[in-house]
């Protein structure tokens, strides 16, 4: 029985060990998982800010028709509206301006300010005047789409072998645009091309790298304790298995003592009721175990023995917890026979008693014998008459009774011959 249990508790060990280490990695995988998805999400969201912002002053400026500034170094004239008539003008005292459209004022503002600005955007179509607003073919085929019907791109590029998150919708002409762009042939309402930003992952990736980390050390630490959690419960289980096995082994054991013993053996519960006997009891008295078993042991009394003779024996069985002497009983066919009966009292920590164990030896035969040789020692072989050595014994005896009671004795001799 030790020999497989100790099998089962190691491969249930290891079960759990296994089972354990999955539900962490499994973890482990849905919050790296679900930590990637929220850095996606912030990303989205950051494009989408910065887009909105970028086009809340395309808008404006598209509204007012543009904006004039004095021309400088930085700020030339844009040749890309050189076919406007009032690209340039002066004013009325004599200074000279120069228009500038949505997408160079923003361009202007993301070159001088970039620090300050942060993510940048563009504006790119497949026709345009800017070579710098040419489409590259992600571009493209967004600008495609945003032409059949869709109104918004937004995925993950690379570029320069650098990771963005790239948003773009489309760039509709509108009747504002008409002035710096009529001539490129779009109708109002029709895609021209597109707006878009390009959010770098690279800072946004390694936040997430670092949370993650975190993330493998307390989940390591978890999986780590649970291990060591799992262990010490399997290695005291296994302790207490064993600890089982032994105490079901030394039960077996009392079994097969109990069961084998050449002694009639009875156990009762604390009132007296029988509970269980063995094999030698059922030979020596004839009774099987179910005939006996919630009885009490007056089931086989003999009679030949005075109440006071039990109360006796309960007396010192319930002072000593033992009692042992002979005792004459009685088997199921009507038979006396003489034991040499022991009997213990089981009790529990408490010093409760909680069975009666009643251990008896056959000794008929041996009294018989000694019965035998009294009777040969003290009668006649002959005549079976008490002999000369009774009547010694006998004389002496009522010698003793006189000199304590104070009383005389008479013998008579009566000579037969």
């Amino acid at each position: 029985m030790q020999q497989k249990a100790t099998p089962y508790v190691a491969f249930s060990t290891l079960y759990v060990l296994v089972v354990w280490s999955l539900i962490i990695g499994g973890s482990l995988w849905w919050n790296l998982d679900k930590h990637h998805k929220q850095t996606l999400q912030v990303v989205k969201a950051t494009a989408r800010a910065n887009f909105n912002k970028d086009q809340a002053f395309r808008l404006w400026a598209t509204r007012h028709g543009g904006v004039y500034v004095a021309p400088t170094e930085d700020t030339p004239p844009s040749p890309w509206m050189a076919h406007l008539p009032e690209r340039d003008v002066v004013t009325t005292d004599g200074n000279p301006l120069t228009l500038l459209n949505p997408a160079y004022m923003l361009r202007q503002m993301m070159d001088e300010y970039s620090e300050l600005y942060g993510i940048q955007g563009r504006i790119t179509g497949i026709v345009y005047l800017n070579p710098n607003n040419k489409a590259d073919s992600w571009e493209e085929d967004a600008i495609r789409q945003f032409e059949a019907g869709d109104v918004e791109k937004m995925s993950l590029d690379t570029r320069d072998g650098q990771s963005y998150m790239r948003l773009m919708r489309p760039m509709v002409m509108e009747p504002g645009c008409q002035k710096c762009h009529g001539h490129l042939g779009f109708a109002n309402g029709q895609v021209r091309g597109g707006v878009g930003v390009s959010v770098p992952m690279a800072p946004f990736l390694e936040l997430e790298r670092k949370s993650n980390q975190t993330l493998q050390i307390s989940h390591l630490g978890v999986w780590l304790l649970g291990m060591v959690s799992i262990l010490v419960i399997a290695r005291w289980r296994r302790d207490r298995s064993s600890e089982q096995q032994r105490y079901i082994s030394e039960v077996q054991l009392a079994a097969k003592v109990f069961e084998n013993a050449p002694h009639s053996t009875v156990i009762t519960d604390p009132k007296g009721t029988i509970i269980r006997v063995n094999p030698a009891f059922t030979a020596l008295t004839g009774y099987s175990s179910d005939e006996v078993i919630g009885q009490t042991p007056r089931v086989i009394k003999s009679d030949h023995h005075s109440s006071s003779f039990y109360e006796q024996m309960w007396r010192q069985l319930l002072e000593h917890g033992q009692w042992q002497g002979e005792v004459c009983n009685r088997r199921k066919d009507g038979s006396v026979f003489v034991v040499w009966q022991q009997i213990v009292a089981v009790r529990d920590a408490q010093g409760m008693t909680t069975n009666f164990i009643a251990s008896a030896n056959d000794i008929t035969e041996k009294k018989e014998d000694e019965n035998r040789i009294h009777h040969l020692a003290h009668y006649d072989v002959l005549t079976d008459l008490p002999n000369r050595q009774l009547f010694q014994d006998r004389l002496d005896q009522s010698l003793k009774q006189a000199r304590r009671n104070h009383t005389q004795v008479a013998l008579l001799f009566l000579d037969l011959d």
